[in-house]
């Protein structure tokens, strides 16, 4: 039997004091004086031996007492005998969370500090010759190599608490991938952790016969938490002098409810809107923050904008603050391609539509004369009724995409369906089979999507009081449906109107009818308007409001954005400054941090001393759910998966 705090043990020389009591009766006698004692003598022999036994149970009571609590401080384990090195040295995993949870307090000290303890006993109860392998939330390089006793008791010293947050599930695929090249020794792991329920993924876990993993819980008192969860626009365009909606998720975390709280948003450092919640105990909650930004307020020539939402809640308050980055939209850069005949007709409804708006960037190529350099300038392409579509330009519009740019398929009345398919096939979309020339109406929308979340009025939207466009013809698509297709738009008979394909980071829109008296009347109907200005507009994406430290997800900027230039990563608050790892393909450059973000902030994307654009990072909320496991819990799980092998 082994002891995670054998130090303990010391405590059992607390056995001698009811010795001591039991060998030395302190008790004191008074002398009674009777005239004739001969009635007692019998009586006083019986309660000698019932006295004597009486000492002895209470004696052996006091000493079990002291030793079960003295063994329930000292944590006793059985090792596994096949795993130590009783042949040869042995290969012992020491696990050590070291999350934003275990700096949590347990009368009076830290998880984390009671955590390192628990891993420097657990080495002192190894031989001399066993060799340790350390691995914390981090995963870091500098804890791969094998170590000895003294050289693991340094390491395990500097182990501190960090933002990086993994599964259980994770570090058991790490403890395996790392021990690999060790197939000689013996391998014997250890789990220090306070076994959140958010990361004690056990049910992911599958028997494993070929080492005996023990754990080794380390858990603080029931410690409550109010935390900002996430937040996002409402908006699917982002616009200066527009109200925007920013929804915020608050999580309570405790058994009370909370009244008055105040919630600040700051945007580049200025207090925007400061607002207060009441939340109920152990509920989420969520909040919509309505502001707007007025050009003339910032002088910043690049539209971005760094937010951040902050709570005040104590002890836990890594998670008060969740920042985001943004950007306002000023322009949208559109390439409209038609043929010549089409663009000087009286029927040209989309040139109609954009030629005036200011917010708009319109531009129109001749598809005989398309000048193929410049059409990675734009945020999206309109292929306006164009009747033979070529290979280059298929090609060009394959690269389009591939770098995130949006297009918007308008078919011509009488289309070279072979050349259609070939350039469908070559940005993998369904093909075109016939015309339908069946009079039908379009019965759908799909509201849940961007393009009309905020088109329609709740109160009055029902699909009975809109008079949705009537058909006359339309294409039909073949059926082989992809993962990423989408309607927005459909007709009675369950075919797509209008549809959504995401590739990769592109988007496209297609319709199934040409914008003509002969086809429809789409091009007359009131949804016609915010549709295609939606989807022009949608083209300028935005990336993500912000990532989460630790997951390593990359972000993608345009060619044209990076350059040749070296691209950086920089905080100057926190005085951090790396070259990010830098990736091109086709045409588009994606950068990623490997895990070197270690502080939530916004962090600034420069090139030559140009910004182009930012990031920001938060903690990941998955340490906020301070949830524990119990022994109770953990054991019943890991019965329940069959993880014999789990102590």
């Amino acid at each position: 039997m082994s002891f995670v705090y054998p130090a303990f043990l010391f405590a059992l020389s607390a056995i001698a004091v009811p010795i001591i009591i039991h060998l030395f009766n302190f008790q004191k006698y008074r002398t009674l004086y009777f005239s004739n004692v001969k009635f007692l003598q019998n009586l006083k022999k019986q309660k000698d031996h019932k006295s004597k036994l009486k000492n002895l149970l209470i004696l052996a009571s006091r000493i079990l007492a002291i030793s079960f609590l003295v063994l329930a401080f000292s944590q006793p384990f059985i090792p596994n005998k096949n795993n130590l090195a009783t042949s040869g040295p042995a290969l012992v995993n020491i696990y050590i969370d070291n999350s934003f949870s275990m700096n949590s307090q347990l009368d009076g000290s830290r998880l984390i500090d009671d955590a390192k303890v628990a891993a420097s006993s657990i080495v002192d109860q190894h031989n001399n010759e066993d060799l340790f392998r350390i691995v914390t939330n981090d995963f870091e390089s500098k804890h791969i190599p094998l170590l000895n006793k003294k050289r693991v008791k340094s390491i395990i010293e500097n182990v501190t608490v960090s933002a990086s947050s993994r599964n259980i599930s994770e570090i058991i695929s790490r403890q395996i991938n790392i021990n690999n090249n060790e197939k000689e020794l013996l391998p014997i792991s250890y789990l220090i952790s306070d076994f959140q329920e958010s990361t004690a993924d056990f049910n992911s876990l599958k028997p494993d016969t070929s080492q005996i993993r023990y754990l080794v819980p380390i858990q603080a008192n029931n410690i409550q938490n109010i935390f900002i969860d996430t937040c996002w626009f409402e908006q699917a365009v982002l616009q200066y002098n527009s109200p925007l909606s920013l929804h915020v998720i608050i999580n309570n975390n405790t058994d009370e409810k909370l009244l008055k709280n105040s919630l600040q948003l700051f945007i580049n450092d200025k207090l925007k809107a400061p607002s207060s919640f009441d939340i109920k105990a152990n509920s989420k909650k969520e909040l919509t923050i309505t502001f707007t930004i007025n050009k003339s307020e910032y002088v910043d020539k690049t539209s971005r904008f760094n937010g951040r939402l902050e709570i005040k809640d104590h002890p836990v308050t890594f998670d008060d603050i969740l920042y985001f980055d943004f950007q306002l939209i000023e322009q949208v850069s559109v390439l409209n391609i038609e043929n010549s005949t089409h663009l000087n007709s009286d029927n040209n409804f989309v040139s109609t539509l954009f030629s005036d708006d200011s917010t708009i960037n319109f531009n129109t190529f001749d598809v005989n004369n398309i000048d193929y350099s410049r059409i990675g300038n734009f945020d999206a392409i309109i292929l306006n009724h164009l009747k033979v579509i070529s290979s280059g330009l298929s090609q060009s519009i394959k690269t389009f995409l591939n770098q995130g740019g949006t297009i918007l398929i308008i078919p011509h009345s009488d289309i070279d369906i072979p050349s259609y398919n070939s350039f469908l096939s070559n940005i993998q979309l369904n093909s075109i089979v016939e015309i339908d020339s069946t009079a039908i109406s379009v019965n759908k929308i799909n509201r849940e999507h961007l393009l009309y979340k905020n088109v329609f009025e709740e109160e009055t939207y029902t699909t009975n009081n809109l008079n949705l466009p009537n058909i006359r013809r339309y294409y039909t698509f073949s059926n082989l449906t992809s993962n990423s297709d989408e309607y927005l738009l459909l007709l009675e008979n369950g075919l797509p109107f209008l549809n959504y394909n995401n590739r990769n980071d592109g988007q496209v829109y297609i319709l199934s009818v040409a914008l003509n008296e002969e086809f429809s009347n789409f091009h007359k109907h009131a949804i016609f308007v915010p549709t295609l200005y939606n989807i022009v507009v949608s083209s300028k994406q935005s990336s993500p409001l912000y990532k989460v430290i630790g997951k390593n997800a990359s972000t993608n900027l345009k060619r044209l954005e990076a350059g040749n230039n070296i691209l950086h990563l920089k905080n100057n608050n926190y005085h951090f400054d790396i070259i990010p790892e830098q990736k091109l393909l086709s045409g588009k450059m994606s950068i990623s941090d490997k895990g070197r973000i270690a502080k939530a902030g916004s962090y600034l994307i420069t090139a030559d001393g140009i910004t182009l654009g930012s990031i920001a990072y938060n903690y990941n909320r998955k340490e906020s759910l301070l949830n524990t496991l119990s022994m109770e819990e953990i054991i019943k799980t890991l019965i329940t998966n069959k993880l014999d092998t789990y102590t």
